[in-house]
């Protein structure tokens, strides 16, 4: 069974940093995956996106709020 098979695309945000770069944040969960598969494709993720992207794998329990 490949990664993406056992991963769910579930929301994205879209960021502006303090320094005023724009920053894509990709929400995807994967309840029969660890961290660490997706660590080690970290600079995958980075090079799929093209030069000059950088790629942060972090693992985030997310919860939605009105305001």
């Amino acid at each position: 069974m490949g990664l993406f098979m056992c991963v769910g695309f579930m929301d994205f945000l879209l960021v502006l940093t303090e320094d005023g770069k724009y920053c894509l944040v990709l929400v995807f969960e994967a309840k029969a995956l660890q961290l660490s598969v997706f660590e080690k494709r970290q600079a995958k993720f980075a090079s799929f996106f093209g030069p000059g992207i950088t790629a942060e794998v972090s693992n985030y329990l997310i919860f939605n709020a009105l305001l």
